[in-house]
């Protein structure tokens, strides 16, 4: 048995490549022993013999007016064989890859009857236009769907289909073909199901593809192309086919079954169009052909489709790529639908009834849809407030604190006051917010919480705010000990409900009570320190710098600072780190926080708020990059939540964190306002004593926000299976940095060698920010 099943599949293999069936016309005494040979030597063939019936539809449809008898029908049948014999009339089409004959009309008369239905939504003298037709095709996924409606309708009289893969399971969901089929070239098995609907039409494969070798075949080799349809995966492939297609002047038609969305280029009409509408304007074709995987096709492909006109299930699942699928997912009714649409739209170029160029949509969920469907009820947010105090404000709330005012501080003048503060407005912020205000008068510098620039969602209680307010007095106080001024800080002199935070004074040195001066020469550092989200080498810090840096705790009473740089705990830790950013992005708030609020998508933006995160400082790939586009929309991040999805988000984050040298940990004793200040003041000491050595900070503030809110219970609006896993992400970071429960998580940063970032985020201008007072 083993032996001849071997032998069967050996043979079934030899026909792989057949796509063409064998017509017989027995009136030819050489086909005739041809046909007798045939069925001679084949086992086991099929024989389908409805020669009789085709012809009884043939003389019905000559007659449409005459309701014939069974006895007139008979009558005219027998004249129609006229006395020959029946097996010698008509064609014997032989399908070697199905063992099958099938007994047919001629050409003529088959054609004649197969089309008849088409009348008269396609004329005859329509049909005769459309037979003269040459039609390629690449891809045959969604082009198998297209090819085969199109040869049904018999809109064109040849076709040449181009594709380098072959049939698997898994292209089954969309493609109709039998099992037999699997392992056979896509191209083969739409040649063949053409040729056992019609075997008369003119059929040539390319199972290798379309490529630069071949392109001039498909496009030109007995006689030039008059329609492209571009159903392919290859991006390379998908410009040089317009470029060929643009320089022949031939149309060109692609459908995407997403939304059933239909581009046609109309370069016959329109030979100095620019390629898919101007959409991939500078895109480089020699990047396009490394293009190896799905996930580094995605921007790509974006470009050409279009990131905001997908749907929100096709960009839900663009985050599961690679991650629980493999490739971008279709659907058979939307390759379907999507197959009828072109072959509509291209039997109408054919004829001359449509002209234009353009993108089109016929997207079902739209136009059958629920009218009351409720969109998820997720919240949306436009940059950061624009507004400050004015002077009178800030008057009466100095005025109400009851201040004890001196006159024994140093009057510094307008232009060095400028200079102290533009260095504390360097210091991070969360999101680049800059939640800072400044007055100066009469030697007094008042440091203001702007409110309106935090986020009730991203900045519980203010703290985060409080951290960066932190780090700017650190810088001022560093600045101001530069330029040989001793400082004294009053924190919170009217309470800390006010958001009047710190009112400083300038001596002369050297005051007993001043700021020490033991960071003084981190000063140098200041305009040099950025967050560098740039990958690292995994390269080991000197243990001696890490001691370093953990001493820097001594000059915060209570503080601890961890540097962690074991690579098992490392990596326990990143994915603690990757769970709460992905649960981040998931959240409705925060996630329109971080999309809407914080992140700054083009350098018009960038250049017009100075403020927010410039989207090149995340320093993402294309892929990642695109990945972050797409993750703007709402309805997207809802269907993640409905599905408990989501990984993706974890590969964008995971680059870098995957590649760190160390993670590093701040914390104080107690939580209050005045720890997170302090906190910051350690943070920027710390940050500015990094750049000294050299090393990439990047912060990694979502652990310590998420647990935040974890704990007062305020992630309203997250769903169940996310609160768990978040609590489980929480249990194990404290295991991981061996710390208490209650203590104030004050900064979580991640440590690297890497190269300088691509770009710094911008800074508010000096006079939004500082009011001095003149009078």
């Amino acid at each position: 048995m083993q032996n001849k099943l071997i032998t069967l599949i050996e043979q079934t293999e030899k026909q792989k490549a057949i796509y063409k069936p064998l017509l017989f016309r027995l009136k030819t005494e050489e086909e005739f022993v041809k046909f007798n040979h045939l069925i001679k030597s084949e086992s086991n063939l099929m024989v389908f013999d409805e020669l009789r019936g085709q012809v009884k539809e043939l003389i019905k449809l000559r007659n449409p007016k005459k309701n014939m008898t069974v006895e007139e029908m008979e009558d005219e049948i027998s004249n129609y064989f006229d006395k020959n014999d029946p097996d010698k009339l008509g064609v014997w089409a032989y399908y070697p890859w199905a063992n099958k004959i099938v007994h047919l009309l001629d050409e003529e008369e088959f054609v004649e009857v197969r089309t008849n239905r088409n009348f008269y939504k396609i004329t005859p003298e329509e049909k005769d236009i459309l037979a003269q037709k040459k039609v390629g095709i690449i891809g045959l996924s969604v082009g198998q769907s297209v090819s085969v409606t199109m040869a049904m309708e018999r809109s064109f009289g040849e076709i040449r289909l181009a594709d380098f893969d072959i049939l698997e399971l898994s292209n089954y969901n969309r493609i109709r073909t039998p099992l037999s089929n699997l392992g056979v070239s896509k191209a083969i098995a739409v040649a063949r199901e053409i040729a056992e609907i019609d075997p008369y039409i003119k059929v040539k494969c390319f199972p290798d593809g379309l490529h630069e070798g071949n392109m001039d075949k498909f496009f030109s080799e007995g006689g030039n192309l008059d329609l492209l349809i571009d159903e392919c995966d290859g991006l390379d492939i998908k410009i040089l086919a317009r470029i060929k297609a643009k320089e022949l002047r031939i149309p060109v038609v692609m459908e995407a079954s997403d939304r059933c969305m239909l581009d046609v280029e109309r370069f016959d009409l329109e030979p100095d169009r620019p390629l898919l509408h101007g959409l991939v304007d500078g895109l480089d074709i020699k990047k396009l052909k490394s293009l190896r995987t799905n996930e580094e096709k995605v921007p790509y492909l974006l470009a050409m489709i279009g990131i905001d006109t997908i749907s929100s299930r096709l960009k839900a699942s663009m985050f599961e790529i690679e991650q629980t699928i493999t490739t971008w997912p279709q659907l058979a009714s939307a390759v379907t639908l999507g197959g009828g649409l072109t072959a509509d739209v291209c039997r109408r170029i054919f004829i001359n009834e449509f002209s234009d160029s353009g993108r089109y949509y016929m997207d079902v969920e739209q136009i059958v849809g629920n009218k009351d469907k409720k969109k998820p009820t997720l919240i949306e947010s436009k940059g950061f407030e624009d507004a400050y105090l004015n002077k009178d404000e800030i008057i009466a709330i100095i005025n109400s604190s009851n201040l004890t005012l001196n006159n024994k501080q140093k009057l510094i003048n307008e232009s060095e006051i400028k200079e102290i503060v533009s260095s504390a407005l360097l210091a991070p912020s969360p999101g680049n917010n800059q939640p800072w205000q400044w007055y100066y008068d009469k030697g007094n510098l008042y440091l203001f919480l702007n409110k309106k620039k935090s986020s009730a969602s991203s900045d519980f209680d203010n703290l985060f705010s409080f951290i960066s307010l932190g780090a700017s007095m650190e810088n001022l106080i560093l600045k101001a000990q530069e330029k040989g001024l001793d400082v004294c800080v009053e924190e919170f002199p009217s309470g800390k409900s006010s958001p009047l935070v710190a009112k400083f004074n300038f001596y002369t040195p050297h005051l007993e009570t001043a700021e020490n001066r033991d960071y003084q020469a981190l000063s140098q550092y200041i305009h040099l320190r950025c967050s560098n989200r740039n990958g690292g080498n995994k390269e080991r810090i000197n243990p001696s710098v890490i001691d370093n840096l953990i001493s820097l705790q001594r000059s915060t009473p209570g503080a601890t600072i961890k540097i962690i740089d074991d690579r098992a705990r490392l990596i326990e830790l990143n994915e603690v780190i990757k769970t709460c950013e992905r649960i981040r992005f998931l959240h409705p708030e925060l996630h329109a926080d971080f999309f809407e609020k914080e992140i700054r998508w083009n350098n018009q933006s960038v250049e017009s708020s100075k403020d927010g995160m410039d989207i090149r400082t995340l320093e993402l790939s294309a892929t990642d990059q695109a990945g972050m586009r797409v993750a703007k929309e709402v309805e997207a991040i809802s269907l993640l939540n409905k599905w408990k999805k989501g990984k993706g988000f974890e590969k964008i984050s995971g680059k870098n964190l995957d590649a760190a040298s160390a993670i590093g940990f701040i914390a104080l004793p107690r939580h209050s306002a005045s720890s997170y200040l302090q906190g910051g003041r350690l943070v920027e000491r710390l940050w500015l004593s990094a750049t000294k050595y050299q090393l990439a900070l990047q912060p990694l503030m979502a652990p310590i926000l998420m647990f935040l809110k974890l704990k007062h219970n305020d992630l309203a609006g997250l769903p169940e299976h996310l609160l768990t896993e978040l609590r489980d992400a929480r249990e194990k970071y404290l295991k991981l940095l061996n710390i208490d429960e209650n203590i104030a998580e004050i900064f979580l940063f991640r440590l690297a060698f890497a190269e300088p970032p691509t770009a710094r985020s911008l800074r508010l201008p000096l006079e939004k920010l500082l009011l001095i007072n003149k009078i």
